[in-house]
């Protein structure tokens, strides 16, 4: 048995607007599949708790749309209902590795700016847009203070 799903309706809409039609259209179909029998346990990947590009997505798990390995992705934070029973709540959709003439943030940066409630740059929306080199200075920061902390 999967464990529940809970989507974010605010959260989905967003990444529902700034889709194609086809990635819309994979989307919506997962949506109802996952409301109704659960996410496939076997489809579900782990997150990395850092990620390359800066992300920070401890405690959340991945689909790849359509599976096994297609170019969008759904990200879910492991959490528990009012009764202490696993569920998977709904992070963000869209797509795994935009390329840059895209002009648009991976799902983890999204998922990420919304997990860490990360403050925009201006010119930058805080609810789907992560400013790769921001959290890349971030991390640098973290380091630098961790080390000289050490010493």
């Amino acid at each position: 048995m999967t464990p529940p799903i809970v989507f974010d309706d605010a959260a989905w809409a967003t990444d529902i607007r700034r889709a194609s039609r086809e990635a819309r259209r994979i989307a919506e179909r997962t949506r109802a599949v996952y409301e109704r029998d659960g996410v496939p346990v076997a489809e579900l990947r782990s997150c990395a708790a850092e990620g390359p590009d800066g992300t920070s997505l401890e405690h959340c798990v991945k689909v790849y749309l359509p599976p096994p390995v297609g170019p969008h992705g759904m990200v879910f934070r492991i959490a528990r209902d009012r009764d202490g029973r696993l569920a998977l709540a709904y992070i963000a959709f869209g797509l795994r590795h935009p390329t840059a003439d895209m002009r648009q943030p991976s799902v983890y940066a999204v998922a990420h700016r919304r997990l860490h409630l990360v403050p925009a740059r201006e010119g930058y929306d805080p609810r789907i847009s992560l400013n790769s080199a921001t959290i890349r200075d971030r991390r640098i920061e973290r380091r630098r203070a961790s080390a000289s902390s050490r010493t």
